[in-house]
């Protein structure tokens, strides 16, 4: 089964705002410390106003990772330097993490839970400050949340505040879409799928998705020519579609018009096609 899980949030307030995505923080045996990242944000224009769905693409697999910190983590400022991953960690639903020996009087480490977000960079989503040569052992919990601010990646969430009233996108029963919509009077939405579910297969055994999944809409460049459809995974650069209708009708290095869940249509450029009927555009 896939561990990635995607999050498409549309926002249905008056004014644009800005979200962030974290992840529900470990249990960690022994600490009662402990903190979350940001896992990414991004501004989304309301619906009426000719906004469209942002897609947020997170693979749930958590791997133990380490970090030298910026000192005490502070909501709102970086954890610390880029996270490195170790190999190996898990049994069963439990991870363990060791951190490296390292003076304590003078360098600072946090440790915990690393997570490879959109486009394949590695975040530290939740940990605790180690002590030196720490085996830390925790069991992550797969239930992510998007709220309302502004926390780039790798920021450190005010995790009193921001679980006060989240959407709550709970992946534990094995759903990997969640259609996220932020409603005018400051609530959630969540409507939950399995994706893979609503594939269908043609009479040659050629794998599909149902027409109600199909958010992107390609047309030639001049747009007088409706050229594939397909299901948008990410709605920010790089654009990456799948499940296209007419791979073959599509050139890489050639642009493109396209409009994604219903939104206008914008020009792109096409970068790369796979054999598998996966587009990515910028």
């Amino acid at each position: 089964m896939s561990s990635l899980i995607t999050i498409n949030i549309t926002n249905n307030s008056s004014e644009t705002c800005d979200f962030f995505f974290f992840q529900e923080p470990a249990c960690y045996d022994g600490h009662v410390e402990v903190y979350a990242n940001s896992l990414q944000t991004a501004p989304v224009v309301p619906l009426a106003q000719g906004g469209v769905a942002y897609s947020f693409c997170i693979d749930t697999a958590c791997r133990p990772g380490v970090q030298g910190a910026h000192g005490m983590p502070v909501a709102g400022r970086p954890s610390g330097y880029a996270p490195a991953v170790q190999p190996g960690g898990r049994s069963g639903g439990r991870l363990r993490v060791m951190a490296p020996g390292f003076d304590d009087s003078v360098h600072a480490i946090n440790a915990g839970c690393a997570l490879r977000a959109d486009g394949g960079g590695v975040v530290l989503s939740n940990f605790v400050q180690a002590a030196p040569s720490e085996i830390l052992d925790c069991e992550p919990v797969a239930r992510f949340y998007v709220a309302v601010g502004h926390y780039p990646t790798g920021t450190v969430v005010d995790l009193p505040n921001a679980l006060r009233a989240p959407g709550l996108c709970d992946a534990r029963q094995g759903h990997d879409t969640f259609d996220v919509s932020y409603n005018a009077d400051g609530t959630w939405t969540v409507t939950a799928s399995h994706a893979a579910h609503q594939r269908r297969s043609d009479t040659r055994g050629r794998t599909g998705i149902a027409a109600s999944m199909l958010n992107a809409t390609i047309k030639n460049n001049a747009g007088t020519k409706l050229v594939s459809q397909g299901r948008a995974i990410t709605t920010n650069i790089p654009v990456i579609i799948e499940n296209l209708t007419a791979p073959m009708s599509m050139l890489v290095h050639s642009e493109y018009q396209i409009s994604l869940n219903n939104g206008p249509f914008r020009g792109f450029i096409l970068t790369d096609l796979s054999e598998t009927g996966q587009a990515i555009f910028d």
